[in-house]
């Protein structure tokens, strides 16, 4: 159970991205991605809704988010695109990924997911109480109505003057207890 909750955690700071990429109103849009999609389009390798991948946190993308999608180039480690209609794909990202897939691993993402979990200072949150790591361990994952998952070290620190690498804010399903 320890190491089922300690690999969800690694997973799921590395599959979320805290709202740094998230679909925001920006004052002055950067339009690298807006501009390596619309270059896909235009070879015709995806359709004008791909599928964004960003550390692992899916945004199925169309035209209107080209001002609100907030990635810089500087933030890209690696950047690449499966074709529309790619049958594996579609296997593993569902019928979201038949107009194509952007894959984008950015440098915070790469330097989280090479960092061995058990490295990982995590603060765990049920609504405003810290969790202990004991406590964690005892809950029930069916018990779990969300998780939210906090890495972006500017909103981390809304949470904590700590140094941590994310925070879990946990909410249990109505009636249910940690342990």
């Amino acid at each position: 159970m320890k190491k089922a909750i300690l690999l969800l955690t690694a997973f799921v700071l590395t599959a979320c991205s805290a709202n740094k990429y998230s679909l925001t109103e920006n004052t002055v849009p950067d339009t690298y991605l807006p501009d390596y999609v619309a270059g896909l389009v235009k070879e015709g390798k995806i359709t004008d809704q791909p599928l964004i991948v960003i550390d692992e946190l899916h945004i199925l993308y169309d035209g209107n988010q080209k001002a609100t999608l907030t990635l810089r180039e500087d933030d890209v480690y690696s950047i690449e695109s499966i074709e529309k209609d790619n049958a594996k794909a579609i296997e593993d990202y569902g019928e979201k990924a038949k107009g194509g897939v952007v894959l984008i691993t950015t440098k915070e993402g790469k330097k989280l997911a090479e960092k061995p979990a058990s490295e990982q200072k995590i603060l765990f949150l049920e609504g405003k109480k810290k969790l202990s790591t004991k406590e964690v361990h005892a809950i029930n994952p069916n018990d779990i109505e969300t998780l939210t998952v906090i890495k972006s070290r500017e909103d981390v620190r809304k949470y904590t003057k700590k140094a941590y690498d994310g925070v879990v804010i946990i909410k249990m399903k109505e009636g249910k207890k940690i342990r």
